[in-house]
């Protein structure tokens, strides 16, 4: 049956946990509890529920879309750095930044709020338990009572207020243009009111989520008293209707963890800026990190699991001391030394070194990875190989899914081994001629194989097709057979 989730302390505190992230306001683009955190554990807690009780599947559908807007608060907090890397004095790109991620972010929580809402409340109507929808106490004393309705007021206000404290102060920073006495045109950004608007904004947030999260904190535990989320949502369960739910969740168990697979290949593209010295800012370490989860996430459904584990994670750890080295060596040289300097170039070896180890790590890696994945499909796709069923045609299935994984492993390994000789190649360095616009001509050093970025990317996207490709088709392999009803039990 399903379990019980509200019984464990684990989850007591998870609601809790996520509560704090998102009560904390933001500046600008910086979340410094990040609320994705939060939008995805809570989307995972009301998984469960989606399948159970009406408006919940919306509300998980909407935490979900909140937390990819949110998690794109970091690469749009690189593109800053990026911006005014070049131009100090450019707070406009902050300003733009920081309205569309409030607005966006505002829609999506105060729909997600809706339905979160919608759905406690169907629960008290249609079960026999009315701590959803009843007053509760606010307060130590208990004297205190506010209608869930009222909290509901409450979250569209704290949303409001968290989402205008982080953008309104961020207009005062808006460049003016101002003419100096010779007849020039500067162009001034900032106020010295913004410091005191700003704290004045976040103080104001502060408080008004904090009021927000005790009452919020309040609900919860009347609903605890009385029962739970789980006992509610048990009483809303169909006669029969408890193994077709329990293969929901696990098929969506499944395509959220292929998904988190997919969405790792394109950690694996090189994104690199000239004002930061040409370096990756995608470190493969990432790649590595979140293959990872996606491979704990897989673990009830296949085998080996822990050698993957540890040799992602000493694939991600020589991908993390690669990307350190590089960074060193570019602040401290740049790659122009290369042609001039021995101590540059002895300072480059190692970073071919650990480059190399690189690779190899990534090697075993993909081969522990690609056992998992056959693991996978030989326990969750088609008939069972323990099955009397098990014939020609299950076993001729089987292994064109495990030509799939193969095709993916090998794409890996060029992936891989494109960036470990790039690593190489910019190691060795030559001078180049060029002509520009006035006919003048300028020498530049660049790389001895200028066109080899070009197979890195073009290896990188093939990677990506892959993984669309294998993962796809195995979503819809897991959906052929997980969404029938009732459950297929291999004897």
């Amino acid at each position: 049956m399903i379990a019980n989730s509200e019984s464990q302390p684990r989850g007591r505190f998870l609601p809790v946990l996520c509560l704090i992230f998102l009560f904390l306001p933001n500046i600008h683009v910086i979340d410094f509890l990040p609320d994705f955190i939060a939008c995805f554990l809570l989307a995972k807690y009301f998984s469960r529920a989606a399948d159970i009780s009406p408006y919940f599947n919306e509300a998980v559908a909407s935490l979900k879309r909140l937390g990819w807007v949110n998690l794109a608060r970091i690469p749009a907090l690189f593109l800053v750095i990026s911006v005014r890397a070049q131009n100090r004095a450019d707070y406009d790109i902050i300003v733009l930044l920081s309205l569309v991620f409030a607005v966006g972010e505002l829609l999506l929580s105060l729909q997600a709020a809706h339905y979160l809402f919608e759905a406690f409340f169907y629960l008290g109507e249609r079960t026999t338990h009315p701590a959803f929808i009843k007053p509760f106490p606010y307060t130590k004393e208990g004297t205190r009572r506010i209608e869930p309705e009222a909290l509901r007021s409450t979250t569209a206000l704290f949303l409001i207020v968290k989402a205008l404290a982080s953008t309104a102060p961020e207009f005062l920073r808006l460049s003016t243009a101002k003419s100096d006495p010779g007849g020039s045109t500067l162009y001034v950004s900032g106020t010295i009111y913004y410091p005191m608007i700003l704290t004045f904004a976040f103080l104001l947030a502060t408080v008004v989520g904090a009021i927000w999260l005790a009452r919020a904190l309040a609900y919860r535990r009347a609903i605890l008293e009385d029962g739970g989320l789980d006992a509610a949502l048990a009483e809303m369960i169909p006669s029969g209707e408890l193994p077709v739910l329990e293969n929901k969740q696990k098929l969506r168990a499944l395509l959220t963890a292929l998904t988190v697979l997919i969405v790792a290949s394109f950690f694996t593209v090189d994104l690199t800026f000239d004002n930061v010295g040409g370096v990756n800012i995608l470190p493969q370490f990432l790649f590595a990190a979140i293959v990872c989860f996606g491979i704990v996430r897989l673990r009830p459904f296949a085998e080996g699991t822990k050698p993957a584990l540890i040799s992602g994670a000493a694939y991600g750890l020589l991908s993390l001391i690669t990307t350190t080295l590089t960074i060193l060596f570019v602040d401290r040289y740049g790659y122009d030394a290369l042609l001039r300097s021995v101590e540059a170039r002895s300072a480059y070896l190692p970073i071919k070194i650990f480059a190399a180890l690189e690779f190899a790590a990534l090697a075993v890696f993909l081969f522990f990875f690609l056992r998992v994945q056959n693991s996978l499909v030989l326990r969750e796709t088609g008939v069972s190989p323990n099955s009397p069923r098990y014939d020609r045609t299950e076993i001729g299935y089987h292994r064109m899914l495990k030509r799939r994984n193969v095709f993916l492993f090998v794409a890996g390994l060029l992936m891989g081994a494109s960036k470990c000789a790039e690593a190489f190649f910019l190691g060795t360095v030559k001078t180049v001629t060029i002509h520009d616009i006035g006919g003048l001509e300028k020498t530049m050093v660049v790389p001895v194989l200028e066109w080899f970025p070009v197979v890195v990317v073009a290896a990188a996207v093939i990677y990506i097709f892959a993984s669309f490709y294998v993962y796809g088709g195995l979503k819809e392999e897991l959906r052929l057979k997980l969404s029938e009803e009732p459950i297929a039990k291999d004897e």
